[in-house]
Parts: C-alpha cells; structure tokens; sequence
C-alpha cells in the first residue's frame, strides 16, 4: 500500500499546490533551484538540485514545477511514514496513518509550495524506518544528507536515533561505518563552493571562513536568545501540536507509546517515537514559535509524525478502519494555494513604478527574494538589499558586482546610517522604506512613496500614484485562503512603514491615509502589528 499512499499524497498536493512564487522564503528556493544558486544558510544544496530536476517537467511554470518538488518529497514523507507505522500495526493502521499525516496542516502546507521542510521529513522518516529494520548504514546517510537541507529538524531525529543506535553497544567498526555514512551525506555541503557567485548566493562561500558561516548557518543562531521564557515557548509548541494532531490523536498517542515500552518487542520502537516526538517539540522551542509563520508549523513536521506514529499503536488492528478518521478529518479542512499569484503580483507592482535601468534599494528579504524569481522580467534593474549588506561577505560580493556603487555599498546602506546625497549614483534609484531609515538621513525629504517602493527626486504624480494603488489592491485578489493572508501581511506591514516614514518628514496627511490602511489590512492578520500601529498613532497624532 505503499504506493498508493505515495500517489494519494502527491494527487491532492499537485491539485493544490501554487502556481506561482510564493511569500516567505518560496520565491527564493524558487530563484535558487533556477539559478542553481546557495539559498540562505545552509545553503539547502539538495533543495536546489531536487527543484532544478523537477523544472525539466513539461507542466506550468518554472515556479509551479519547483512547488511540485516539494509534493514529490512530502509524498515521500508519507509513504515512509507507512512504512514505519505499518512494521508495527500493519498495513491498513499504516495507510490510515500516512495519510492523516499527510494532509494535517504542518505537512500539507509544506508541501504545496517552494520550502525545505517537506524534503527534510522525507529524508528523516526514511531514516527512522532504515533504523528500525535494522539497516544503520543508509540511516546515517539519509540523516547527514537532511542535516544538509534543514539542520534543526534534522538533530530532531538525530539526537534520539544516535541515542538508540549507541544504547546497542555497537562495535567500533560499525560505528565508524556509521559515522563515515553520516559524513558522505553531508559532502552534499560540497555543492555551495561550486555554486558560489551566482544570481542566488549566500555567504559566497568559495572560501573556508565563508563555507564554515554558511554552513553553521550563523545568520540565524541569535534565535536562540529569544527573550520569552522556555516554558511559555514549549507550551505555544504543545498547543500547535494537539492542534494538528487533534486532542484525541494527542491523547492516543500517549496511550500508544505505553503500549509500544510496554511490549517486548516494540519497546525500542516507542523509545525511538517518543524521543523523536520530545526532541522535534523542544527544538522549536528554543527558538522561539509564532502562530502566524507557515515555517513555524515546518520546524514540527518530525514531532507530528512520531506522534501520529505512536496514535496508531494505540488502535487496535479490529477496529483499524477507524484510523482513516484523522485523514478525514483533516480533509474536510482542505488548505489550498490554487490560483495562488498574489506574491508573483506583488513582486511586478514593485516593478512597474520603476524607471529603466534603475536601482532598486529593498529592505525585506521576502521582497527580494520575490524580485531575484522575477528577475528575467526586468534584467535591467539592479537590486541591492541594505540589510544583506549587514551579513559578513556581503558588501565585498556587491562591491565586486557592482563596482559602479562602491561608495552607496561601503557604508549608507548598512546599519541605518545617514545617506550622503554624493553617494547616490547617476541614475534612477528607488528605495523600500523600513524601520532602520534614520530620521536625520538627508535622503528622507526627496523620497515620494508610490506603491510598495518610494522614488528618489521624482515629483509627486497623482495619476501614477493611483495606478500603484490599483495595483496594490489587486493582490488580494486572490482565491486562496493561505495566499491572501500573506499578501494583507506584507501589505500591512508596507502600509505601516509608509505611515512611519510620512509620519517622519511632516506630510501629515498622506501619513494619516497610510495609518488607515494599514490598521484595515493588520485587522486580517496576527502578530504584533496592532500594538506597533497603536504606539505609531500616538505618537503621530494620526488616531481619529
């Protein structure tokens, strides 16, 4: 049943999978996979091979094809996940278990569009059932090559299956073979060198220092210190998983791993599930947990799945039929991102105001990583993304691209410092406001905002500022639930910097109509927004 349960997952993704470049970090995987680019650390190197293979298909665009390596690989998440379940509750308990797997939320949504995390599931669930028959060798492998794509999730499996693996006493040979299978999964890493300097590039790491700071994905380390308590982050990471598992799945799966220790046989099994499940909720929340990030819900997929794996031990085989009720209930709450254009919609609005051969200074990753998708559009423009130019490499890689914009590059658009009229180059130049502009930069008086960007020493035009807002309000015009969602939060956030800014430079009343918008679009999402938009209105004077 196996492969049944392959093409059952895989025929409700592709029907459901995006069309398009997507929000968060899809555009960028989707840029990456073209370019055969080092996407941000580690560097997702299979990421990028397994969406350049599949962009060969002949079905849709480039980006819906690279959406489609992510089906190929949460299917595979789901028949591995058979293959598991089934060893201990045979094959009908083992189908009813992939697929409720399959089509929770965590899962589905990470498997309909660009992202890592469904290949990293994959990696790991065929690693898990390798040790449970007993085959450690082509474990290590798949483990090393999962730490590659997703190192966080990939130690939710490593920690617990090195723990079992060494609480067998292997000999040392076999755990030198081991350890030398965990290594050769990792010269995946050996791909980033050989692709530095391309379009898509993090960390440029043709070099020791600069492999090393990919690859430890330094960039992102400071989550740890996330200033909330541990137990107030690990009780948001038990509340997202009842969530998907449902409290009646949560509760079976306490059952079933006292079931599984209870049992001779099965007791390394559930020793093995148990931790994965412990360990998989634990890294997350050293990290922090926000309810309103997709990728959040990613960082659980390991957890979901050992619990969904110990749920089952706790049906009985009489009774197995029922098992197919998480599938179905998760069914009748399909999520979708069909006719999902609105990130690819928002991507040209940035473009449009644009002059020719202008440069475009952007201030969110999310915005450039919709622009390098898009880049083919418009090859005349240059992007430089200030807050990458924090990153170690980074100005030396666009100083050495972009030679013409050493004197920008070295110091005005790092840090938020003030930016010297002489800097600018002889040419058009645009910028994405943000909350790092510095209230004396000399440059904050010539901008005027027109959509999601706002233009150097070009006069105000009410006419294009119309067509911008137009163009602005067409990208929730999207049917999907998901997508729309995305777009009113990057909407609202534009708003709000736009009201900040205007807030800034005395135009009272351009602030006053950002304010609005932007406190109409933050009411569809979730966050913090509201406590920033309420601060910003006092302290403007913009509230009614």
């Amino acid at each position: 049943m196996g492969p049944i349960v392959f093409v059952a997952a895989f025929a409700v993704y592709a029907v459901t999978a995006a069309p398009a470049v997507g929000w968060l970090d899809s555009a960028e995987l989707v840029a990456a996979a073209q370019a055969l680019g080092v996407s941000h650390p580690p560097g997702q190197p299979l990421a990028a091979l397994l969406g350049r293979a599949v962009a060969y298909l002949p079905v849709g665009d480039l980006a819906f094809r690279v959406n489609l390596a992510s089906a190929i690989a949460g299917a595979a998440a789901a028949a591995a996940l058979y293959r598991v379940v089934a060893r201990l509750r045979g094959p009908v308990v083992g189908a009813a278990a992939a697929l409720g797997f399959a089509f929770a939320a965590c899962a589905w949504e990470q498997s309909i569009r660009a992202e890592v995390y469904a290949l990293t599931v994959a990696l790991l669930l065929h690693a898990l059932d390798e040790i449970l028959r007993d085959r450690p060798l082509p474990a290590a492998f798949a483990v090393g090559l999962a730490l590659t794509v997703h190192p966080d999730n990939g130690l939710a499996i490593a920690v617990p299956a090195a723990a079992y693996v060494l609480a067998r006493r292997p000999a040392v040979a076999a755990a030198g073979r081991m350890a030398a299978a965990g290594l050769l999964g990792l010269c995946a890493f050996l791909y980033l060198p050989l692709r530095a300097g391309t379009a898509v590039d993090w960390g440029d790491p043709n070099r020791l220092d600069r492999f090393l700071w990919t690859v430890s994905a330094r960039a992102f380390q400071k989550s740890l210190g996330q200033p909330d308590p541990f137990g107030g982050r690990l009780g948001d990471v038990a509340t997202a998983l009842a969530r998907e598992v449902t409290l009646v799945g949560a509760a079976l799966a306490l059952v079933g791993a006292y079931v599984l220790v209870r049992g001779r046989d099965t007791r390394a099994a559930g020793l093995l599930l148990a931790g994965v499940a412990a360990a998989g909720a634990v890294a997350r929340a050293l990290v922090g947990f926000d309810f309103d990030n997709p990728d959040a819900l990613g960082y659980l997929l390991p957890a979901v799945a050992a619990l969904v794996a110990l749920a089952a031990a706790a049906v009985p085989r009489a009774i197995a039929p029922v098992a197919f009720a998480l599938a179905a209930w998760h069914l009748a709450h399909p999520l979708t991102l069909r006719g999902a254009y609105a990130a690819e919609t928002y991507g040209r609005a940035v473009l449009e105001p644009l002059p020719p051969r202008a440069l475009l200074v952007t201030s969110f990753n999310e915005t450039t990583f919709i622009l390098w998708s898009l880049a083919g559009e418009r090859p005349d423009v240059t992007v430089l993304d200030r807050n990458f130019l924090t990153h170690p490499y980074a100005a030396e890689v666009a100083r050495r691209r972009h030679p013409e914009l050493a004197g920008l590059i070295d110091a005005p658009l790092r840090g938020g410092a003030p930016t010297p009229i002489a800097a600018l180059p002889a040419r058009p130049i645009a910028f994405e406001l943000a909350m790092n502009f510095d209230a004396d930069d000399p440059i904050l008086p010539h901008l005027w905002p027109r959509g999601p960007i706002a233009l150097y020493d070009v006069p105000p035009d009410d006419a294009a500022d119309v067509r911008a807002a137009a163009a602005l309000t067409r990208i929730l015009d999207t049917p999907a639930p998901l997508d729309r969602h995305g777009a009113a939060r990057a909407l609202a956030w534009n708003a709000y910097v736009t009201a900040r800014f205007d807030c800034m430079v005395h135009r009272r009343d351009a602030a006053r109509t950002a304010y609005g918008r932007a406190r109409a679009l933050t009411a569809t999402t979730t966050g913090d927004g509201d406590a920033m938009l309420i601060e910003l209105g006092k302290t403007c004077g913009l509230d009614p």
